[in-house]
């Protein structure tokens, strides 16, 4: 939506530019301005054509990147109709211990390390075993002695205990599954500690950028479209000349894409605040 946002405003000051391009170059012909008038808007045309470019590859890369994210066999697109507006803060003072998806991964690993304890530990009990087998044995001849047929059973029953016999090893395997254990249990101590801090900074990075942003909307918008109007007077008037307009117009684009710019790193911000509160 940023990408398309940008795309739009550059579609625009294109636009406005190629007819100045165009204009430059009749009042060239006509011998109504020199040189540097056309080679400026010519210039000017060619770097916003330039990132117009560059901003065309980058909606296509990250189309790739979405689809590859949903798993689907269809590009990925978002509707050009739908506006980049600001997200909400979530209305959240910690991080979520429990469903944060990292957290829950140590916790995964913690659990896995305390059935591979338990399981060591079972083995240095002994080990019982019961067995029991029901099959038929047939003479092979009929006045053989003893003479067995189809019809006679034989049952075996077995009982067996395991003890085992050199336990140190298996006491050495308890005790290291017990340090894996001590070490899952560190790394999930550590890794919260660690998206505590990275939450404070969350919270630093949004109160950054939600600054930024309030000047755009504050300030450099405003000035932005006095700009441009007092630019079109001025012109209209005949008080400014085809280079000085060309140069307002692209002043009051650029505060625009920096206000776009903004706008994205504040809903960055929030995500990351979303993320690491697993909301």
């Amino acid at each position: 939506m940023y990408l398309q946002e940008k795309q739009r405003l550059l579609e625009s000051q294109d636009t406005l530019l190629t007819g100045f391009v165009r204009a430059a170059d009749v009042r060239v012909r006509t011998g109504e301005t020199n040189l540097l008038e056309k080679a400026t808007a010519e210039a000017q045309l060619g770097e916003v054509r330039n990132r117009l470019s560059q901003t065309r590859s980058d909606i296509q890369i990250v189309q790739v990147r979405l689809q590859t994210l949903l798993n689907s066999e269809q590009p990925i697109g978002v509707p050009s109709d739908i506006r980049l507006t600001r997200r909400a803060l979530p209305d959240v003072t910690t991080i979520d211990t429990i469903n944060n998806p990292a957290l829950t991964y140590f916790r995964q690993q913690i659990a896995l390390s305390q059935a591979a304890t338990e399981l060591e530990k079972a083995r240095l009990g002994p080990d019982f075993s019961i067995g029991y087998l029901n099959q038929s044995l047939i003479s092979p001849e009929a006045n053989a002695e003893p003479n067995y047929t189809a019809g006679d059973r034989f049952h075996v029953a077995q009982v067996g205990v395991s003890i085992p016999i050199f336990r140190k090893a298996q006491k050495n395997r308890v005790e290291a599954s017990k340090i894996g254990q001590q070490i899952a249990q560190t790394n999930l101590t550590a890794q919260t500690r660690q998206l505590e801090g990275q939450y404070q900074q969350a919270f630093g990075e949004y109160e950054k950028q939600r600054n930024a942003l309030e000047y755009y909307e504050k300030t450099a918008l405003p000035t932005a479209d006095q700009l441009l109007s007092n630019a079109q007077k001025s012109f209209r008037a005949g008080d400014v000349d085809y280079l000085e307009y060309v140069q307002a117009l692209t002043r009051a684009n650029d505060i625009r894409l920096g206000y776009l710019d903004a706008l994205d790193g504040y809903n960055m911000a929030i995500i990351g605040i979303e993320w690491l509160s697993a909301k």
